[in-house]
């Protein structure tokens, strides 16, 4: 090979391998949102170690040179320390973000959430920089390249919240279809790999560029949802059955309930027993989430145990909040609402990993929820499902109550209306055994009842008038802002919670008297530094107010399942163009592999003359075309001969074809590059 070939294909080698390390980096990077002090520094030092790797591999001997500036290097970075530190944060920062998704646990070493990741960082970058010079300058196959670069996006693929940033998908699928494209023709022929790279760049960077354009993020649809869906349904534990007495007995075995006997209930005596520890920082009333149920046929609740629901809603910042547990639970107990995703399996999160200390960063919802509105929602039919008969007479008790308006006025209507219906008294007895419908017995014979009685009417009138609608059990709790507030079974609650098309959110509504609630409800106390503007007020507003002498006005309508604004919606459709987009390259790649293989094993002596007399006309053909010959009628002849007359060629016959494509090839070199490439490119030459 020449020196100004080695130079160029050393220069490509760089170009290429720095190209696939800052995108595959980047996405990955950019995906789990991991902190970085500076990715130009880095990616300088990429270029620098893809220089100097390509220029030493470029010559005998070069790859010793690098293998040994790599150990050194590596052995340097390990003994200072810093190396084994941030991988370790690194490797805790990811399953962090999986079990935030899936709930089956993270790894702790016990090292600071605070600091950069540069250094694994760094060194993967460097390797993969090693990868791709060492596959161009040495014409090594482009497969591990490819399968190397791609790992680092693959972790973001099963988890619709890592959306790597588009640039560094540009880049990433900009690299890897030029090694796929010019590889082969690269180890054949280096000259002629180079051309080719050079050639093709700006065609596949337009094409990329074209492919971004056509589809605009508002076009992306989430595909991996259903994938996500059917992970955490496998991961789904058993549902269990046992009897049901009262609510405390509900509450002190909660995730063990997948179901809730109303006509077993009776009056209802708290235990004064602590159930856990609350410590939040900005101080106002917890609602804190434990199971929903689902399913209403007039005796009890059900929780469908194959639902699979996000948790998440983005608005204002509330601080966190720390949850610790006197006894391990079998369910995870969330505020209103934890920053990020968190994923409902049958209503609930199963506390697998029978954590004891949980701290979610809260939110609370912007300041303009009320102003918005939208058409009533599709997709949540299951929650207006009801007795036919139990529908038709709860449309009549609402009959004289106005029902139009928005979905948060209708919620007020309804709350407003159960609240009228009875008084709170926890010595309520059981409902009749000749009833068929616990709301119906509530809100026409019985005029007391305590929270279970008042949330369960709320939730079937909500569903009664168009309004999607689940019964919820948990504790609410007033936490003061940092002091550490104890819960006890005094805190056991239930409610509705609602869905709010407007905001694609649910919300709480409060259809229990205010003289009922574990404690009053208050606003979160928001501090000087963190307070909203204005425009963003307070959090947590409520639905509902109460009527009578202890009335108080209450608006707790918070959003649990809501997705992220428009503006940071899961972008997974992109991925998923993307990698059908690289995995048809990939097919392409390995059938024109496997077309160039059958032409190369297809000429030499194999088979008679007539067929080898065969293939060299249809060279002939190719060469003459491309230097706009006529093809010799001689050869013509005798390649009409050999293929339909029962007449062998002769070995003097055969000769001519090889001696004309000799003649041919040598007048080949001296015309114009390209009909050179075209021809090595079409027939497979070397």
């Amino acid at each position: 090979m020449k020196a100004s070939e080695k130079l160029v294909s050393a220069a490509a080698g760089a170009a290429l391998a720095c190209l696939a390390a800052a995108g595959s980096l980047g996405a990955f990077l950019t995906g789990f949102d991991l902190p970085l002090d500076g990715f130009p520094r880095m990616a300088a030092i990429w270029a620098l170690i893809a220089l100097c790797s390509a220029a030493a591999f470029s010559f005998s001997g070069g790859g010793w040179l690098v293998s040994g500036a790599l150990a050194l290097g590596a052995g340097y970075l390990w003994r200072q320390g810093q190396l084994q530190e941030q991988l370790l944060r690194l490797l805790e920062i990811v399953s962090r973000v999986y079990d935030n998704v899936y709930h089956w646990g993270f790894l702790d070493f016990g090292v600071p959430q605070t600091g950069s990741v540069d250094l694994p960082v760094m060194v993967t970058g460097a390797l993969l920089v090693l990868a791709g010079t060492w596959t161009v300058c040495r014409g090594e196959t482009s497969a591990f390249i490819l399968g190397y670069s791609l790992m680092p996006l693959l972790p973001c693929f099963v988890i619709t919240d890592t959306v790597p940033a588009w640039q560094s998908l540009y880049t990433l699928f900009l690299a890897d279809i030029l090694f796929l494209l010019t590889g082969r023709v690269r180890r054949e022929n280096v000259r002629q790999g180079n051309l080719l790279t050079a050639l093709a760049a700006l065609p596949v960077a337009l094409a990329l560029g074209g492919l971004f354009l056509a589809m605009p993020e508002s076009t992306y649809v989430n595909q991996a949802e259903p994938l996500r869906q059917h992970i955490l349904s496998w991961f789904q534990s058993v549902p269990r059955d046992t009897p049901q007495m009262d609510f405390s007995q509900l509450m002190d075995s909660a995730g063990k309930k997948e179901s809730v006997d109303l006509t077993a209930l009776k009056g209802w005596h708290p235990s004064t027993a602590p159930k856990m520890d609350v410590f939040a920082d900005l101080g106002g009333t917890l609602y804190l989430r434990g199971q929903d149920y689902d399913i209403y046929d007039g005796l009890g609740w059900t929780a469908s145990p194959k639902r699979v629901e996000t948790f998440r809603f983005d608005g204002v910042d509330l601080g966190k909040v720390t949850l610790k547990t006197r006894e391990t639970c079998e369910i995870l107990y969330l505020p209103y609402y934890p920053q990020g995703g968190l994923s409902l399996i049958g209503g609930k999160i199963d506390n697998s990993r029978l954590a004891k200390v949980c701290t979610y960063p809260r939110m609370g919802l912007p300041g303009d929820w009320q102003a918005r509105s939208a058409p009533p929602a599709s997709g949540q039919e299951a929650y207006l499902s009801l007795p036919p008969e139990t529908r038709q007479q709860c449309l009549e008790l609402l009959k004289n109550r106005n029902l139009q308006g928005t979905t948060g006025e209708i919620a007020r209507t309804v709350g407003d209306f159960v609240r009228e219906s009875a008084v709170y008294d926890r010595d309520t007895g059981p409902m009749p055994r000749e009833e068929t419908d616990f709301a119906l017995w509530f809100l026409r014979e019985s005029d007391r009842g305590y929270c279970v009685h008042f949330a369960t009417a709320a939730v079937v009138l909500l569903r009664a008038a168009g309004v999607p609608a689940r019964y919820v059990t948990g504790y609410m709790v007033t936490a003061p802002a940092q002091e550490q507030v104890t819960v006890t079974g005094e805190n056991a609650h239930a409610w509705a919670e609602y869905y709010d098309p407007g905001l694609d959110a649910w919300l709480i509504l409060e259809a229990t008297p205010a003289s009922g609630l574990p404690d009053p409800i208050q606003e979160p106390e928001l501090q000087p530094e963190t307070a909203p503007s204005d425009t963003e007020a307070v959090t947590e507003p409520s639905a509902a107010a109460t009527t009578g002498p202890e009335a108080t006005t209450m608006e707790t309508t918070v959003p649990g399942t809501a997705p992220p604004p428009e503006d940071a919606a899961p972008k997974t459709g992109l991925l998923s163009a993307l990698k059908g987009i690289l995995l048809l390259a990939l097919a392409l790649g390995a059938l024109e592999g496997q077309r160039r293989l059958r032409i190369f094993l297809g000429r030499g002596p194999r088979g008679g003359n007539n067929a080898q007399a065969l293939a060299c006309w249809r060279e002939t053909e190719l060469l003459c075309k491309i230097q706009r010959k006529r093809p010799p009628k001689d050869l013509e002849a005798l390649a009409n001969k050999a293929k339909f007359s029962q007449h062998t060629l002769t070995p003097e016959e055969l000769e001519a074809f090889f001696r004309f494509l000799r003649e041919e090839k040598q007048a080949l070199e001296e015309k114009p590059w390209y009909l050179r490439l075209i021809y090595r490119y079409v027939f497979a030459v070397p």
